[in-house]
């Protein structure tokens, strides 16, 4: 049987090692077969000039599904910058390139497929090249564009700015992304390589204050990449247009009155503003938007913090306070920090005051829950949002307790019943009772508040009783036999 024997596709050939390295030339292509099985090709190519050098295939594969390269080795046989296709390069830098046909041994193949490609060079796009780590930060300035290629694979850009004054420092792209289909950005870092302010276009800057800006083409390293496209962009400022800011903790909270606009502006994102205010007297506070407009920041999400600094309510519009004690408002653009906004648009507020309803205040516990009687009409008032009443109430009956409102509540009205032997409540709309038998419910408005004085009443769901409780008497007849019975 008589053996084949199969061409050197290069005269080069063997290149199989770093020290064979086949010669090759910017811009000149270059062609290789991968065999035998396990085999490699090595190629050493002189780079121009500072820039990128990268590697590409002219001809698409046919017989292999791909090929494995990287760029050098590390002296002890180990591969350097794997999986890339591109690396930065100096003027006169003497590269060495690699490639076989995949990357775990046991996966590859060998066949007499021609692979053809060239090596290409992209000189640096800016004279700041390389600008890779915060400390060769290109020098930037506010108002005045910048451009940046993120060229090779894995490449960061950084820049330093100066604020001009007290206020918002914030990057936007002058030109739609054309190759990129996103870039990923974050303010300066940890000391520790940690980025910190990701995916934040804006800052607050003090006057003079000089901030380190990056980029890289995406969040997570496996989906970057690399191409030659000029982005452009460019630093802006917005001074502080608001008295009080920074108010963004409740110890720098700013002072506003009750029954006085105020204004908010929400910049830079995930801004967050507190406002300070004293009562006069017991009673509810609201908060309302001036603005008919709801184009910017349609969601606010008030939080309510007590004297001790700790979140009492988050969500409500309204709030319960004591005369002479100092609340405090806090406000951000949304409820959830995915969908906080910013924008240097003032929205305008107000907080209103009203006295306590005329209407007895019931417990906001089991253990405050104030005490009605089946049948006997009682007034509420369910105020504020998240206020909910608890009421105590003793059947004398056996029957299905009900819970019915004489004067219509302006919305849905939640019930949960308990009773007093049970540590958990359950909502329905009644409850069976034994008679002499004591349970609790609880009332709470359902996405509303209300100053309106509600008069409702418990009672039985199956029709008033009435005369002395009524209990069951089982009489049993037994009928003895004996053994001689017939």
């Amino acid at each position: 049987m008589p053996l084949l024997s199969m061409p050197l596709q290069a005269e080069s050939e063997p290149n199989n090692a770093a020290q064979q390295a086949e010669v090759a030339e910017v811009g000149k292509p270059v062609s290789f077969t991968l065999t035998p099985l396990h085999d490699r090709d090595y190629f050493k190519v002189k780079a121009p000039g500072e820039g990128t050098l990268r590697f590409k295939l002219t001809r698409p594969l046919k017989q292999h599904n791909g090929v494995f390269v990287w760029w050098g080795e590390d002296g002890k046989g180990g591969e350097v910058r794997t999986k890339m296709w591109d690396r930065r390069v100096t003027a006169g830098e003497v590269c060495t390139f690699a490639v076989r046909s995949n990357e775990h041994s046991f996966n590859e193949v060998s066949n007499d497929e021609i692979i053809e490609g060239m090596f290409e060079f992209v000189p640096e796009h800016a004279a700041s090249e390389p600008n890779d780590v915060a400390q060769q930060a290109e020098a930037a300035e506010v108002g005045k564009p910048v451009s940046f290629a993120l060229t090779p694979l894995h490449d960061r850009d950084y820049f330093k700015v100066k604020a001009p004054g007290k206020g918002t420092l914030r990057f936007k792209l002058t030109r739609p992304l054309k190759q990129h289909k996103g870039v990923f950005v974050w303010w300066g870092e940890d000391g520790e390589g940690g980025e910190i302010r990701a995916k934040i276009w804006d800052r607050r800057v003090t006057a003079g204050e000089v901030c380190t800006f990056a980029v890289r083409s995406s969040q997570y390293s496996f989906n970057e990449v690399s191409n030659d496209e000029i982005i452009e962009g460019m630093f802006e400022f917005v001074g502080e247009a608001l008295p009080g800011e920074p108010n963004d903790t409740p110890e720098l909270a700013q002072t506003v009155e009750l029954e006085k606009s105020f204004g908010v502006i929400f910049l830079p994102l995930h801004d967050r503003d507190y406002f300070k205010f004293t009562p006069s007297k017991d009673g509810i506070v609201t908060l309302r938007r001036l603005d008919d407009s709801r184009d910017v920041h349609p969601g606010l999400h008030p939080t309510w913090v007590g004297e001790d600094g700790k979140i009492q309510i988050e969500g409500s519009w309204d709030h319960r306070v004591k005369g002479g004690r100092p609340s405090v408002l806090g406000l951000r653009s949304s409820n959830y920090s995915f969908n906080e906004t910013a924008a240097d648009v003032e929205v305008p507020l107000i907080l209103e005051y009203m006295p306590e309803p005329a209407a007895p205040e019931s417990g906001d516990s089991i253990a405050d829950a104030r005490e009605v009687d089946v049948g006997e009409p009682f007034l509420m008032a369910l105020i504020p949002s998240y206020d909910q009443d608890f009421y105590k109430v003793r059947s004398p009956y056996e029957g299905r307790l009900k819970l019915r409102f004489i004067s219509e509540p302006p919305g849905l009205v939640r019930r949960a019943w308990r009773r007093s032997s049970e540590e958990e409540g359950f909502e329905a709309d009644t409850i069976s009772v034994a008679a002499d038998e004591t349970v609790y419910l609880g009332v709470k408005a359902w996405g509303w508040s209300s100053e309106r004085v509600l008069q409702a009443v418990i009672e039985y769901a199956d029709g008033v009783k009435e005369g002395t409780p009524q209990t069951r008497k089982w009489t049993f007849k037994l009928k003895r036999q004996t053994a001689d019975a017939p």
